[in-house]
């Protein structure tokens, strides 16, 4: 009975989560797209990013940890899904940042 409590409890935290930064998609592509805002776009971008990436690395400072409850860890090429996804993306947006400097105005 508790370890459906936790679970439950787990499981809205996630869902909060991923609705938050689904929401924020939705201004962020108007601010790219509509009104031509790159960098307001990619500092949003790279909070959400950072900040994953971020508790990520400072994890051992409050036993968090990047495992599901079952206590499997996703892994690709022995690096974690979501490191990895967010690193990808956080390059992406420097990508983005850099190619948008070089355009002319």
């Amino acid at each position: 009975m508790n370890g459906g409590r936790e679970l439950f409890k787990r499981s809205c935290c996630e869902v909060w989560q991923l609705l938050t930064n689904t929401g924020l998609a939705g201004p962020v592509l108007w601010l790219v797209w509509i009104k031509d805002e790159v960098i307001q776009a990619f500092i949003v971008g790279l909070l959400i990013a950072g900040g994953f990436l971020s508790a990520f690395l400072i994890r051992d400072t409050y036993a968090g940890s990047m495992k599901y409850l079952g206590g499997s860890d996703k892994t690709v090429v022995g690096l974690n899904i979501g490191v990895l996804g967010f690193s990808v993306v956080a390059a992406g947006l420097v990508v983005a940042i850099l190619l948008e400097k070089q355009r002319p105005a």
